[in-house]
């Protein structure tokens, strides 16, 4: 949920914090779509097979957190930039997590397994923009109760941090994932 949310806001909260154009939002999404191609391609086989999917997963998740921490503490216009970096490592949560998964259930429980995560992830997609649309337009806006534009963002940085803190007790049929 935290980076659905992230990702339903970032447009809205770039655009009306740093008065963002196409073009830059073409550059991020470019950055990150490009630096994602390589780190699928070729940093994620490497990294994986030293360390092992959990350990590249934690990776994944503390560079969301600090993705959605600089782009909610954003001071200046290079800092979207910067933060884009960490995007490009975040992209590795959806390969670990598919291997950790496939990994942890029997060979007849696989289509189960990967259809709860999916739909995990299908909810997120829906709950967040409700959640975070609000919360960023109002911290955005005059009537903020503090001047925090990012404080959405940095909500869904917690978000991640308690998904990552309970990521050791996750379970599925009795097995740790």
């Amino acid at each position: 949920m935290g980076m659905s949310g992230i990702s339903s806001v970032l447009m809205y909260y770039l655009k009306s914090e740093f008065d963002f154009n196409k073009n830059q939002f073409s550059e991020i999404l470019m950055m990150v779509g490009v630096g994602s191609i390589i780190t699928q391609m070729l940093i994620f086989p490497l990294v994986n097979s030293l360390v092992g999917e959990r350990v590249v997963l934690r990776i994944a998740l503390l560079a969301s957190i600090t993705y959605a921490l600089l782009y909610g503490l954003a001071w200046a216009s290079w800092v979207p930039y910067f933060g884009a970096l960490f995007r490009m490592v975040y992209i590795l949560e959806r390969p670990s997590t598919n291997a950790i998964v496939s990994k942890a259930s029997s060979s007849s429980d696989q289509g189960k397994t990967q259809g709860l995560v999916a739909g995990a992830e299908a909810i997120g997609s829906f709950l967040a923009p409700l959640v975070m649309s609000p919360l960023t337009s109002w911290f955005l806006s005059s009537n903020a109760p503090f001047n925090c534009k990012g404080f959405s963002l940095i909500c869904a940085a917690f978000a991640l941090v308690n998904f990552l803190t309970h990521f050791n007790h996750v379970r599925y049929r009795g097995r740790i994932l």
